[in-house]
């Protein structure tokens, strides 16, 4: 029999007592969430054009001041740079999703580390942007999946961040150029099972194949091998395929 934790089943039975559904249907709009890579990939687009310097490394891009004396003001510095040339070239708001698996509560701000199907990006929270929302926020767990509707911007530590710009009523122009909130943060789904400790993740060789699924939540080269393999048997079917060949299968013959 499946065991879960205790915790996660008391908090799923507090949304519900207070009538929020822990896995409601999608919005509308956000059925088909917005893809990591092609975010990451828009961005990259827009950075090339303003000459603003970064780096992609696994996957995550950051940005690459020029050595300084006071690191942090380059990176600051060159953090605003890029969220204004991504606010000139009107990057819009859209729907991300994924699992969590990094929260950072701040008092009424945080972070988040979020994983999707095609990669990771983080997410910045601020309760006086999200409102009834926050609520949403404070209930999340490592394991849930999320929605944020929000626009990419860059924080103070030159990371590439889902976030908002201007979404907050007296903001100066500057101000719209720095890091805000995500508009909307939504729990679509409660994860009832902890997750394996974040440094060692699964090293029981007999669970990873026993519960593959979670192998696959966080270990991303179990994830990077079942992806490649994925691509390569559909590209040797339509290899065959495109030259005529007619795909049986064995036991029926």
């Amino acid at each position: 029999m499946y065991s879960f934790d205790p915790d996660r089943l008391a908090k799923l039975e507090a949304l519900r007592a207070e009538g929020q559904n822990p896995y409601p249907s999608m919005p509308a709009g956000a059925e088909t969430p917005a893809s990591s890579a092609a975010l990451r990939d828009e961005v990259a687009a827009v950075l090339t054009g303003a000459a603003v310097p970064f780096s992609v490394v696994d996957g995550r891009l950051t940005l690459t001041p020029a050595e300084s004396a006071e690191p942090r003001k380059a990176m600051a510095a060159l953090a605003e740079r890029a969220n204004v040339a991504l606010a000139t070239a009107g990057v819009p708001d859209r729907w991300y999703g994924g699992r969590v698996m990094f929260k950072n509560e701040m008092g009424k701000a945080g972070f988040a580390r979020v994983v999707s199907r095609d990669g990771r990006f983080q997410v910045y929270v601020r309760e006086n942007v999200l409102g009834a929302d926050f609520a949403a926020w404070k209930a999340i767990d490592l394991g849930d999946q999320l929605l944020v509707f929000g626009t990419p911007m860059f924080t103070r530590a030159g990371e590439l961040t889902v976030g908002g710009r201007g979404a907050v009523d007296g903001l100066t122009d500057v101000d719209k150029a720095r890091e805000q909130s995500v508009a909307r943060l939504l729990l679509v789904g409660k994860c009832i099972k902890s997750l394996p400790d974040k440094w060692h993740g699964i090293e029981d060789a007999e669970l990873r194949r026993r519960q593959r699924y979670l192998d696959l939540f966080v270990n991303d080269a179990s994830r990077d091998t079942f992806v490649k393999r994925s691509r390569i048997v559909r590209y040797v079917r339509e290899f065959f395929e495109a030259r005529g060949y007619l795909e049986v299968e064995t036991p029926m013959m």
